[in-house]
């Protein structure tokens, strides 16, 4: 029953609300001042306003001419935007509309926390990744029955293996030549897996193309690898 609705979000560096989505509007304003409109009074003190007769505020500038409610939005305690309810008829909105628009805008402070979760845990893993990726040092990640689950270019290089030959293979077996290298790699291999967080050695390996190199190896045990 509302005319119009918007969700406006501060912009900390310069207090402005900035429009995020809106219906009922024919053209939203992308960016208001402090001072324009009503809807930064939630963001000065955090509660809801409520004007039942707009022509009755001279800070009303634009949108339905009749009652509006300004709600802030929150993450935790921190005030991040205000949603914006109006209505063309003046003294439209009742104290069950109140609860309404307030669980709405808590509602709104979830999504836009989870999203905001979401997007810094997917920068944090492409920021991983991309260190993985770049390494100048073989990475090799292995799952619990020390198959490979991860290979990265210097690994590539290292060993002569394509990430994709070395994912799924044993890579006890993929990087040794000798029954003897083989042997002490899985004596290596069964420390970690019986609870050694962290081994570290000095010795060879072998490439693809069967000659050695000498590596110095950090195996740490991760959760599940």
């Amino acid at each position: 029953g509302y005319d119009v609705l918007a969700l406006y979000m501060l912009d900390e560096a310069t207090g402005d609300r900035v429009h995020a989505a809106s219906i009922g509007y024919d053209e939203p304003h992308d960016r208001l001042t402090s001072d324009q409109g009503l809807g930064g009074r939630p963001l000065l003190d955090g509660k809801l306003h409520y004007v039942p007769d707009v022509t009755q505020d001279s800070c009303y500038f634009y949108g339905a001419w009749g009652s509006e409610v300004d709600v802030p939005i929150r993450i935790g305690e921190k005030v991040i935007g205000v949603l914006i309810a109006e209505n063309r008829e003046p003294h439209a909105f009742s104290q069950n509309d109140f609860e309404v628009l307030t669980a709405a805008a808590q509602q709104a402070g979830l999504a836009i926390e989870n999203a905001n979760l979401f997007a810094e845990v997917q920068g944090q893993k492409q920021y991983s990744e991309s260190l993985v990726q770049n390494s100048p040092v073989a990475i090799v990640s292995v799952d619990l029955n020390c198959k490979v689950s991860l290979w990265n270019p210097a690994a590539e290089k290292l060993f002569g293996y394509t990430q994709a030959e070395a994912l799924g293979r044993d890579l006890d077996a993929l990087v040794t030549i000798t029954p003897e290298m083989l042997a002490g790699a899985r004596n290596i291999t069964q420390k970690m897996m019986d609870g050694m967080r962290l081994f570290h050695t000095i010795t060879q390996r072998g490439r693809r193309d069967g000659t050695l190199v000498d590596v110095e190896i950090m195996a740490v045990l991760g959760d599940g690898h």
